[in-house]
């Protein structure tokens, strides 16, 4: 008796890809939780970093301006992760009724986009116009600023020959790098037998000498000066880490 073997197929079974979906789906939610977590501390750092900063330097000013008026700061970064290294996109400080280097500030306001460098804006009142420069070199003797009415005043003596002639003057002031020139608008010349002749060598004299220079140790320059509503309205540059007098 043969006996014969018949082939036998194999059958076909699906294969079970029950665990390879779950580490699948595990994947994936460790990949969406890793970018909320991300995009969770992103926004912490971009809302409460600015804030924390614009805290800390305010404190730094009133801790050395504690006669300070009113103080505000305004900092910003993108990233704000930036603001961690001392790194900034914009930089705003107004302060009210302050003192610098001997100086009264009724306002200043300074903007900066990178530690030290800033520009300002300030007002002072006639009272400190002598504080805020220097009478070095000036054409006048005794040199004296005043605001009457919206128009600047300045007085003094001035040398014509042999004699001192009494000034009286109106007009504006133009900063020149370090100096300051007066630009007359009005010229009243007292105490000379030929007055006429003393104003034009008084409009010579301020043509070609400054009125005033700015004191070596400000830290400041100057772009513009005008007169508005009864003070000196100042514009320039302005060294943050000097006037401050603190390191960010």
């Amino acid at each position: 008796m043969r006996w014969w073997s018949w082939p036998v197929r194999a059958i076909d079974r699906p294969i079970d890809s029950t665990g390879e979906s779950r580490a699948l789906k595990w994947a994936v939610r460790i990949v969406i939780i890793l970018v909320l977590t991300f995009l969770v501390l992103w926004l912490a750092t971009e809302l409460f970093l600015p804030s924390t900063a614009s805290r800390y330097i305010k404190r730094e000013i009133r801790e050395r301006y504690p006669q300070a008026g009113e103080v505000s700061v305004s900092v910003g970064a993108f990233p704000a992760i930036r603001l961690v290294f001392k790194q900034y996109d914009h930089l705003e400080i107004e302060a009210e009724q302050i003192t610098i280097e001997g100086i009264l500030f009724d306002s200043i306001k300074l903007n900066s986009d990178g530690w030290p460098d800033a520009t300002y804006q300030a007002t002072i009142g006639p009272a400190e116009i002598d504080r805020f420069f220097s009478d070095t070199g000036s054409f006048l003797v005794n040199p004296r600023a005043e605001i009457q009415g919206g128009v600047l005043l300045l007085s003094g003596g001035v040398e014509v020959g042999s004699m001192v002639a009494s000034v009286n003057a109106t007009g504006t002031l133009r900063p020149d790098g370090q100096r300051v020139f007066f630009v007359p608008r009005t010229i009243e010349v007292a105490g000379v037998k030929a007055p006429q002749k003393a104003i034009e060598a008084v409009e010579e004299a301020m043509r070609l000498t400054p009125a005033y220079t700015i004191r070596e140790n400000v830290p400041f320059t100057i772009s513009e000066i005008l007169v508005r509503d009864g003070k000196l309205v100042i514009d320039g540059g302005v060294d943050l880490e000097e006037a401050l007098d603190f390191k960010l």
